[in-house]
């Protein structure tokens, strides 16, 4: 996101405007969205005319603290304000930053205060500080004798170099203004004839010596020598220096000095070509003839005050555009001490190689480099070895206009790699690829690939990315998602969402599904706990897009939500209502689907769809004698089972039974009597003819269990039986009815047979 600054600022008149060094105090008043602002900020000011055209360079004053909307900063803008009318144009931005300052308006108008006006028409200073004229200070010829004291001009008051003939203006140096004990006074006695001058004293008195007696004469020519030009004199003459007289033979050595010389007294043609030699001059300040040289190899690195030279082997650099033939034992970039090494961009460090502190071998070397790319502010943590930051990183704080919560990258432990991205941490051996704000901080080589707020803190722990995902177990995965948890110790879970692998070794994936967690500590919140240390281990948990939880409720399940159906060797549903499909395998065997069941011990029963005909075979394997082919058990109506010999037997202990009524056998006959029965065939098969009732006929004369549609082979079973009984009541009726009729036609056969006798 970018990050704006929205403040309005309240300027106060200066507490202390524009003193005589230009400097003034500034107090303001400063509002943060609509609030007395209070922190640190920086701020820029740029003075103007009272036209609106700037008047030099602003002034920054950065991390300026605000306290309840006040601050005060020192400015100084020069001696530019002085009599006109000025205003400040002020920014600002937050503190720390390198952004743009917000423009605040309106600005603020400067008048210059009194003291600066009166500075501004000063025309002569009161005091003049120590040492603060110099002779750059005087005009030429501008100083005569009676401008300085008498007697006190001195040796010491003259700085080297600085006063010259032209600085004095001609006839003006008495004897009264130099120190007669360096500069000679002025000569004025003289010797009476026949004496000669023994000492001169420095006010300019002689000192006179009687001649001793010697030879007279006059003296008629006077030749000019070697050097000198205008000879012979006979009576009165001038002699002077040739061109080129006066050789380096004719001169003190190191006598002459700049003091000796008038300004552009010497010229070339003054010294005879080559005369002056290494003795002649001062090498302090004239270089001897360079007379040294280096080996091959070498280059000077130093040239004696006597011509001789100093050497060093040659050190060519390295190329902006390349080099040739190097050779990387003795030719290389780096330190040769155990000192880092940092290459700059912007000023600022953007890649640093740390030696660290552990050698190994002979000569003893450091056994591993940290690496520091990406930003300045990326870091190692003191005494770790064997780190890299790639690059990537950002100072913490508001430092991006593009994302917030930047901090730097981070390796805390030895051998941690970090590759990018900002904020990631890696520990010990830990690796963050890159992504934001990611984690690799297990005991020992965790992962985090890249991805948002992933941690993997579970030792040998891997998120390979995603969003806020943990691997807290031991040698735990998560391959990505949003808000996933492996915390069972090799745990996985393959990524969707809010999904957790509780259980040690568990696996979950898809949305919501849990494996339940354990007791021991870092087996987390995620899911509910099993109760014992290891969770529901081993078991497997997918979940469908429904959003609510699918948890596991024991160790080594394989549980799966699928509320779009179960389908195996098949994409699609034969029919829309189908849950679980299995088709069988394309190719392979025969063309049936075959489904076998097999107990521990090896005993197996086959169920099984003949592809021809879609009739369903149930094949039990190794049944033994007296056993049922087929049990059906389940609720409390007993057990009804499909004999080994292929006998249906069906549960019907009265204890299974309850809501018992009496029935009348002869009504049942009769209804049963009155049930039309005919023969048919069911619809679409080949089987032949049936016989018997309709399930409607069936529903409406005895009003029995079911829907109608069928009829239970019970129901049939116990209308037959009833019948049976009605129709035996019957039977038993006539029959004694019968029996009466024939007893009594016995006895009137009797009774007749007794009267005719």
């Amino acid at each position: 996101m970018i990050k704006r600054l929205a403040a309005a600022i309240l300027l106060a008149l200066p507490m202390s405007a524009f003193a005589l060094s230009n400097s003034f105090s500034y107090q303001g008043s400063l509002n943060d969205g609509g609030t007395p602002a209070s922190g640190s900020y920086d701020l820029q000011f740029q003075l103007q005319t009272s036209a609106g055209v700037n008047v030099g360079a602003p002034l920054v004053r950065e991390d300026v603290a605000v306290a309840a909307g006040l601050f005060s900063v020192e400015l100084d803008f020069g001696a530019a304000i002085t009599s006109a009318d000025f205003r400040l144009q002020i920014g600002v931005r937050p503190g720390a930053s390198v952004g743009a300052f917000t423009t605040l308006s309106p600005t603020t108008n400067l008048r210059p205060a009194p003291q600066a006006q009166v500075a501004g028409i000063a025309s002569e200073a009161v005091t003049v500080s120590p040492n603060a004229v110099n002779s750059a200070s005087v005009a030429n010829e501008s100083l005569s004798g009676v401008d300085i004291q008498d007697g006190t001009l001195s040796g010491a008051d003259i700085q080297d170099g600085e006063i010259r003939t032209a600085d004095i203006a001609d006839g003006t140096i008495l004897a009264l203004d130099v120190d007669t004990t360096v500069i000679q006074a002025r000569v004025n006695n003289s010797c009476l004839a026949g004496s000669a001058i023994r000492a001169i004293g420095q006010g300019g008195a002689v000192t006179c010596e009687t001649i001793p007696a010697g030879g007279s004469g006059t003296v008629t020519s006077v030749a000019s020598g070697a050097g000198l030009t205008g000879g012979p004199i006979t009576t009165s003459g001038t002699l002077s220096i040739a061109t080129g007289g006066v050789t380096s033979a004719m001169i003190f050595d190191g006598t002459v000095a700049n003091a000796d010389l008038a300004t552009n007294a010497v010229n070339a043609g003054n010294i005879v070509d080559g005369s002056i030699g290494s003795a002649d001059v001062n090498t302090a300040q004239v270089q001897a003839r360079v007379s040294g040289t280096c080996l091959a190899g070498s280059s000077i690195r130093q040239v004696n005050a006597d011509g001789t030279v100093s050497c060093e082997s040659d050190d060519i650099g390295w190329s902006l555009g390349g080099n040739l033939g190097t050779n990387p034992a003795t030719q290389y970039l780096g330190t040769f001490d155990a000192q880092p090494l940092e290459i700059r961009t912007a000023n600022a460090r953007s890649l640093r190689i740390e030696p660290s502190a552990e050698t190994f071998g002979a000569p003893a070397l450091p056994i591993t480099r940290n690496l520091i790319a990406g930003s300045h502010a990326n870091t190692v943590s003191a005494g770790t070895r064997g780190a890299t930051i790639a690059g990537g990183g950002l100072p913490s704080g508001e430092s991006d206009p593009f994302f917030n919560s930047e901090a730097p990258n981070q390796v805390t432990g030895h051998f941690g790699t970090v590759g990018g991205g900002f904020a990631n941490i890696a520990a010990l051996g830990g690796t963050v690829a890159g992504g934001l704000q990611n984690e690799a901080t297990g005991s020992s080589s965790s992962t985090v690939g890249g991805g948002v707020d992933n941690v993997a803190s579970g030792g040998l722990s891997t998120v390979a990315g995603g969003f806020t995902n943990l691997a807290s177990g031991l040698a735990s995965s998560v391959a990505g998602g949003e808000v996933v948890s492996a915390t069972g110790r090799n745990s996985m879970a393959s990524g969707g969402r809010l999904n957790c692998a509780g259980g040690d070794y568990s696996w979950v994936g898809g949305r919501r599904a849990k494996a339940r967690v354990g007791n021991e500590a870092g087996d987390g919140s995620c899911a509910t706990g099993s109760g014992d240390a290891d969770g529901d281990n081993g078991s497997f948990v997918w979940a469908d897009s429904q959003d609510a939880d699918f948890v596991s409720s024991g160790a080594n399940q394989f549980l799966v939500r699928a509320d779009g159906g179960f389908l195996f060797n098949t994409s699609s549903l034969p029919n829309p209502i189908d849950d679980f499909v299995i088709r069988s395998r394309n190719g392979v065997g025969d063309p049936n689907i075959d489904l076998t069941l097999l107990t521990a011990s090896g005993k197996a029963a086959r169920f099984e769809v003949a592809d021809t005909s879609g009739s369903i075979y149930l094949v039990p394997g190794n049944v033994g004698a007296g056993e049922a082919r087929l049990v059906v058990t389940g609720g409390t109506g007993g057990v009804a089972t499909l004999s080994n010999g292929g006998t249906w037997t069906n549960a019907s202990s009265r204890s299974y039974k309850t809501g018992f009524g009496a029935v009348d056998p002869v009504a049942i006959l009769d209804r049963l009597v009155a049930l039309p029965i005919s023969t048919w065939t069911y619809r679409g098969s080949q089987e032949g003819t049936h016989l018997g009732p309709m399930a409607e006929d069936f529903k409406a004369a005895f009003d029995l269990a079911g829907d109608g549609k069928s009829i239970s082979t019970v129901d049939a079973d116990g209308v037959a039986l009833a019948a049976i009984q009605g129709l035996n009541r019957k039977l038993e009726s006539e029959n004694a009815a019968l029996r009466a009729e024939l007893a009594e036609l016995r006895r009137l056969v009797l009774e007749r047979l007794r009267g005719e006798s």
